[in-house]
């Protein structure tokens, strides 16, 4: 009986025990692939930057004979001049000639050598006042000049007209340059009980009220630039100054000063230019209102 019961038991355990663990596999020889990596996006290529080209250098000219000569000498002065004039009319006029300005040169400086050598004249020329203009040579004065106006005027008296028995009433003078100025925006002091102000008093207070104004050598007196009689009651114009200005400046000194005073207002000053219009025209200087004619 017992051996029964213990052969029954270990029929039963040999049942219940769970089966041994199969061996471990061997390694293949073969190693196990490594997965491939995501393809990488290929490198940006920037474009070379081009290099500047190295600059060529240029040959510096070698300075002329006559810049490498040349001194720094005084300033250029204007040379003395005579303005000749002639009272001409139309029963005159076929009694005038009017000579090639080489040739009225060459006459004068020819009579000149034998009575004023010191006086000489490089140029003339007519004006289109048919005026005549003579100029100085290099050595001769302003003051050597003008003594000799009137024997230069004698001269050219016989010599311009075309009868021996008629001499041309010919005056030379001194040719002085002019220089012309507007003062803008002055009260006219034209009113129910008088007119325009007169060219006196224009004067007497730009006189009066501008150190810089009494220096000026006048042509006239100032004046406006339109008719007295066509401004109205309280209007504002310009006035005209005309004075002498050899060397010009004194038209820059008043232009940089800008202003002149008149009759308690303030006047701008700017350069004056004449016109084709008779209303807008001051009072002419027939041979000189900005140059030497």
């Amino acid at each position: 009986m017992d051996e029964q019961f213990a052969s029954i038991r270990a029929t039963l355990a040999s049942l219940t025990t769970p089966p041994p663990a199969p061996p471990p596999a061997k390694p293949s020889a073969q190693p196990t692939p490594k997965p491939t990596p995501p393809p990488r996006a290929p490198p940006k290529v920037s474009a070379p930057v081009p290099k500047a080209p190295k600059p060529t250098s240029v040959p510096t000219p070698s300075p002329s004979y006559a810049s490498a000569t040349r001194k720094p000498g005084p300033p250029l002065q204007m040379r003395p001049s005579l303005i000749v004039t002639w009272k001409h009319t139309d029963e005159m006029a076929p009694l005038a000639i009017r000579h090639s300005p080489s040739a009225v040169c060459a006459h004068l400086n020819a009579v000149l050598t034998s009575s004023t050598p010191q006086v000489t004249l490089s140029a003339a020329r007519w004006t289109k006042n048919n005026n005549l203009v003579v100029t100085a040579g290099p050595d001769t004065t302003a003051h050597q000049l003008n003594s000799a106006a009137t024997f230069i005027s004698d001269t050219l008296s016989s010599f311009l007209s075309t009868s021996a028995d008629t001499p041309l009433p010919v005056s030379a003078k001194e040719n002085v340059r002019w220089s012309h100025l507007l003062i803008n925006n002055i009260p006219t002091g034209v009113s129910a009980t008088r007119g325009a102000y007169s060219p006196q008093e224009c004067q007497d207070t730009l006189a009066r009220d501008n150190p810089v104004y009494r220096s000026l050598r006048l042509a006239r007196l100032p004046s406006w630039v339109k008719h007295p009689d066509g401004y109205a009651a309280g209007s504002s114009s310009s006035l005209v100054m005309t004075f002498e200005d050899p060397s010009g400046v004194a038209l820059q000194d008043l232009l940089a000063h800008g202003s002149l005073f008149a009759f308690g207002q303030e006047g701008h000053l700017r350069r004056w230019k004449q016109r084709p219009c008779a209303k807008a025209s001051p009072p002419s200087n027939s041979d000189g209102p900005s140059k030497p004619t």
